[in-house]
C-alpha cells in the first residue's frame, strides 16, 4: 500500500505548538538520560528490591491521582502558560533529590515524592489541553506523528549516552546533566500563547464523572493504557536489567536500537490514522502489542530483548498513535470542558497503573515477574474502548 508522504509536506504547526514540542524536546533530552535507568536507581538504593520499587510508584500515582482536581483549579487563577512554567522547576528539582540522594535517603526520598507529584499535578493538564488546543482536528494524526518522530530521532540516543555516562562516571554525573538540560525546557514555554479556561467541578464531582456510565469507555480504557504502561516502564526495565546482568550500557544500547528501528513506522500510521480511521488502526495495533508482551515472556538473551522490544514497540506504534490521536480529539471536542476531560483521564490513568501495582506484588511473589507482562497483554485489548464516542463532558 502505497502512503502519500506529500501529505506530510504540506502540514501546518502553529508558533504555539512549535514553541511547545521545542520545550518537549528539552524536557525530553534530559529526562530521556534517566528515564530507562530512574527504575534502576530506585531498584539498586533498594537493595535490589522490585517490592519496595512497586511501593514508591503505588504512592506516587495514588499522590497524582488523588491532587490533580485541586491542581486544576489552579487554572482559571493563574492560566496555562504560567503553570506549566511554575511546575518546571519542580522536575529538575525531582532530579536534583537523586543526585543528592546518599546525603540522606530518607529526606532525599521524601522530597523526590514532594518534588514529582508537584511537578505532575502543575504541568501535566495545561501541557494536554494545549496540545489538544494547538494541534488541528482532521490532521491530529499526521501532526503527532511529525511530532513524536522529531523527539525519538533525539531520543533514540539518551538511552545509549545515559549507559554510556553510568558505566563510567555513575548516577550522579547523569543526574547532573539530565537536571540541567531539564532546566533549559522552561524557555520555550514564555513564547506560547496562554490558553484560558475555567475548572468548573467540585474535587467529589470529578470523581463522580469519572464513573458515570456514559464515561464507562473513558475509564476503561485510561485506566487499562495505565496498566499496560506501569508495567512497561516500571517492571520491564527491572526485568531485562536482571537478564542482561546489570550492565547499563548494554542496556541503552538495545533500547537505543529499538528507538530508531520503529521511526519509520510511526510516520506512515500516523497518515494511515487519518486515512483509514482511528478505531481501525486502533485495533490492529491491539493485536501486535498483545503479542508482543507474550513474546516477552519468553526472552532470555539481550538479541532476545531487540528483537521482543522492537516487534512490541511496533505495535505498541500501531497501537498508541491512534489511542493518543483519539484522546486529543476527544479532549477538543469537549470545547470549554476540555480541561475537565482531561482531568478525569488523568484520575482514570493513575487509577489503572494503582491498581496493577498492588496486583502484581502478590503476582510476582507467586507466579514470577513475567506473569505481569500476560496482564498488560489483556490491558491492551481493552485501550480499544478509547474508540466509543464518550458522552460530552458537562456541568
Amino acid at each position: 500500500m502505497k502512503i502519500n508522504l506529500k501529505n506530510y509536506s504540506r502540514l501546518h504547526f502553529s508558533h504555539n505548538i512549535r514553541s511547545l514540542y521545542f520545550s518537549t524536546i528539552l524536557r525530553q533530552i534530559g529526562a530521556g538520560l534517566i528515564s530507562l535507568f530512574g527504575v534502576i536507581f530506585f531498584f539498586e538504593k533498594f537493595g535490589n528490591s522490585l517490592e519496595n520499587v512497586i511501593k514508591l510508584f503505588i504512592i506516587v500515582f495514588l499522590l497524582y491521582g488523588f491532587l490533580v482536581p485541586l491542581s486544576a483549579r489552579l487554572i482559571g487563577r493563574i492560566g496555562m502558560k504560567k503553570m506549566m512554567i511554575v511546575g518546571m522547576p519542580f522536575l529538575t528539582l525531582t532530579i536534583l533529590s537523586l543526585f543528592f540522594w546518599d546525603a540522606n535517603p530518607i529526606l532525599f526520598l521524601s522530597l523526590y515524592l514532594v518534588f514529582v507529584t508537584l511537578f505532575r499535578i502543575l504541568f501535566w493538564l495545561p501541557y494536554h489541553v494545549d496540545f489538544a488546543e494547538f494541534t488541528e482536528t482532521g490532521k491530529r494524526g499526521k501532526q503527532m506523528a511529525v511530532l513524536i518522530n522529531i523527539s525519538q530521532v533525539v531520543l533514540g540516543i539518551t538511552p545509549l549516552i545515559g549507559g554510556f555516562i553510568i558505566s563510567s562516571y555513575g548516577f550522579s554525573t547523569l543526574f547532573f546533566i539530565a537536571a540541567v538540560i531539564v532546566t533549559t525546557a522552561i524557555i520555550p514555554l514564555f513564547f506560547i500563547e496562554d490558553v484560558k479556561e475555567k475548572f468548573s467541578f467540585g474535587y467529589l464531582e470529578t470523581f463522580r464523572n469519572l464513573f458515570r456510565k456514559n464515561n464507562r469507555s473513558l475509564l476503561v480504557a485510561h485506566a487499562s493504557n495505565g496498566i499496560q504502561g506501569a508495567i512497561g516502564v516500571i517492571i520491564w526495565p527491572i526485568f531485562i536489567f536482571a537478564i542482561l546482568k546489570g550492565d547499563f550500557f548494554v542496556v541503552g544500547v538495545i533500547s537505543s536500537l529499538t528507538i530508531f528501528f520503529i521511526l519509520i513506522l510511526r510516520t506512515f500510521v500516523g497518515s494511515l490514522i487519518d486515512r483509514w480511521g482511528k478505531k481501525r488502526i486502533l485495533k490492529i495495533g491491539s493485536l501486535l502489542s498483545v503479542t508482543g508482551w507474550i513474546l516477552k515472556i519468553f526472552v532470555n538473551s539481550g538479541f532476545q530483548i531487540f528483537l521482543a522490544d522492537t516487534y512490541h514497540n511496533f505495535g505498541r506504534v500501531v497501537n498508541t498513535l491512534p489511542f493518543d490521536v483519539s484522546f486529543y480529539d476527544q479532549a477538543a471536542e469537549n470545547k470549554h470542558y476540555i480541561d475537565e476531560y482531561t482531568v478525569i483521564r488523568t484520575i482514570a490513568l493513575n487509577f489503572g497503573r494503582v491498581v496493577v501495582l498492588l496486583i502484581s506484588l502478590p503476582i510476582i511473589m507467586y507466579f514470577g515477574i513475567t506473569a505481569t507482562f500476560i496482564i498488560a497483554a489483556i490491558a491492551t485489548l481493552f485501550m480499544n474502548a478509547i474508540s466509543r464516542k464518550n458522552a460530552p463532558i458537562t456541568k
